[in-house]
């Protein structure tokens, strides 16, 4: 995956989307003049802005592909505790939409995975140039972790395998061996 300047999506301290009670309606805005304040549809599939460009109204209809990610930033220059942004990553800047806003680290990545998960896109994390870089390594849209052990454990060493536990073992002891040529009568 490519690595993406962005610009900052502002959002207000606390505001969150929840990702199970989709559709939802929000309002968002950008940090710089040019774009003004948008009011967002959005869905699992489509994410519907609106806003007015030199008194003009402009509907963008983006299908929820269309964006690269879902990205975490944390902007840990102010005084008191660090505060951490979601937002979808678009090609467009202007286009990056606010998932959520807030202080709480931990709940900040369920959503964060959960926002990824539900549109089927990979997780970004914005390191402190301000450039997004993916948080795994992904083969397409697969993610590549790191290889597993096999399920091996010694309680399964000594077990018999599953299909061997229908058949019954042979008695213990001596068995008779019969020595000798097989007779076949033929006709």
């Amino acid at each position: 995956m490519r690595v993406v300047k962005t610009t900052p999506v502002q959002a207000e301290p606390g505001f969150r989307l929840n990702p199970f009670s989709l559709p939802a309606r929000f309002e968002a805005g950008q940090s710089d003049v040019a774009a003004a304040a948008a009011s967002v549809y959005l869905d699992d599939q489509v994410a519907i802005v609106r806003r007015r460009i030199a008194g003009l109204p402009l509907n963008i209809k983006i299908p929820v592909k269309m964006y690269r990610g879902v990205a975490i930033r944390y902007d840990v220059t102010r005084d008191g505790p660090a505060t951490g942004d979601l937002f979808l990553v678009h090609r467009d800047p202007a286009l990056h939409l606010p998932l959520s806003r807030g202080d709480d680290p931990a709940n900040l990545s369920v959503d964060w995975q959960s926002w990824a998960k539900l549109f089927g896109l990979p997780l970004l994390v914005e390191d402190e140039t301000g450039r997004l870089v993916p948080a795994r390594t992904y083969l397409g849209k697969l993610a590549v972790l790191p290889q597993r052990d096999r399920r091996y454990h010694a309680q399964f060493a000594e077990r018999r395998p599953r299909f061997l536990t229908r058949r019954k073992t042979g008695p213990k002891g001596q068995r008779a061996i019969v020595a000798g040529r097989e007779i076949i009568a033929r006709t």
